[in-house]
């Protein structure tokens, strides 16, 4: 039987924005498709399991 995934969106507030920046500046390394000043505008975040289903199902042609 097949599994399909499904996305949960949400609206995040500017304050909270900024507290998920400062955490992910420091496990993350900088994009190299960044600008000179080091910016590279995301317009989405997505999460996956531990075992990265979601990339795996991805890449195994499961879902487009």
């Amino acid at each position: 039987m097949p599994k399909y995934r499904h996305e949960l969106k949400f609206l995040c507030p500017e304050q909270e924005l900024h507290l998920i920046e400062m955490k992910v500046r420091q496990l993350c390394m900088p994009d190299a498709h960044a600008d000179e000043s080091g910016i590279y505008y995301i317009r989405s975040a997505y999460f996956d399991s531990l075992e990265d289903e979601c990339l795996s199902d991805n890449y195994d042609g499961v879902d487009d």
